[in-house]
């Protein structure tokens, strides 16, 4: 009975060793200082550069150090420039998004943008609404801002 024992043990001993762990260390958020405003500059798709129009690049992200500010996004309609969102509130970040916590008509709701990559002069944000190249459907882009 105690070789039984002692042999079982050392199954376990070895069942529970051989247990597969976690031994990455563990990553904490970017940290980096998202307050500021940050303004459109341009597209990249594929590699290539993608000018914004004037009226595009009226946008806005602005994230004060209390967490409150606003967005804004213009497009061109019938030669008209005009903004298309517009939202104040409260932004949430984190090292891959930007939430921004907003009211309409007493109803919350949360504009999501993906951080792709930042840094201390640019945030880049992934943006798959346009048509940038002429070919439908391939859109996976991001848009640029500076910080300003």
């Amino acid at each position: 009975i105690m070789k039984k024992g002692f042999v079982f043990s050392l199954f376990i001993f070895f069942f529970l060793s051989s247990c597969n762990r976690d031994e990455s260390p563990k990553t904490t958020p970017n940290t980096m200082n998202y307050v500021g405003v940050w303004k459109p500059s341009h597209y990249e798709l594929k590699g290539k550069t993608y000018s914004l129009t004037d009226c595009q690049k009226k946008g806005v992200i602005n994230i004060q150090t209390t967490m409150a500010g606003s967005y804004e996004s213009y497009e061109t309609i019938s030669s008209n420039c005009s903004n298309v969102e517009s939202f104040a509130g409260t932004w949430q970040t984190s090292s891959s998004e930007l939430k921004l916590n907003y009211s309409e008509a007493g109803v919350t709701h949360t504009k999501i943008l993906n951080v792709n990559t930042l840094s201390t002069s640019q945030l880049k944000v992934d943006d798959n609404t346009h048509n940038i190249d002429g070919i439908p459907g391939n859109d996976e882009a991001v848009i640029v801002y500076n910080h300003n």
